[in-house]
């Protein structure tokens, strides 16, 4: 069983930041390349969940989103003092923004699949 519901890699902190302090590292785990700090968004194993750990969870994701934009949002960003999307005509932010759109998408029917055969595996064990 999965004992930790961050699936996060170990960092005094990162931890910290993302308000779990026990996490032991596993092979999966990604890692900021120029910090050593383990990237990984919270996984919620189990069923049920308060409102105040949704919450949490919800403060966890977001950090996670915030340390993408320190970590590989820095590297193809950053200009310094100001960020490439400062710079971009508004042609281009709006190509740029619907090829991300076109990404999540993507990742949407990446997932949907996914669901689907989960779906089929546990009616199929019913």
């Amino acid at each position: 069983m999965n004992d930790d519901p961050s699936g996060l890699g170990e960092s005094p902190a990162l931890t910290d930041f993302l308000g779990v302090a026990d996490r032991k590292p596993r092979p999966g785990d990604g890692t900021h390349n120029t910090g050593g700090i383990p990237i990984a968004p919270a996984q919620h194993p189990g069923y049920g969940i308060t409102s105040e750990q949704l919450a949490e969870a919800q403060r966890r994701f977001t950090n996670y989103a915030r340390l993408r934009i320190m970590g590989t949002g820095n590297r193809e960003y950053s200009r310094g003092s100001s960020q490439a999307f400062e710079d971009m005509s508004l042609h281009r932010l709006i190509d740029e923004m619907r090829d991300e759109i076109a990404d999540a998408v993507n990742y949407l029917t990446f997932l949907d699949v996914q669901l689907s055969r989960w779906k089929n595996n546990l009616e199929a064990r019913l």
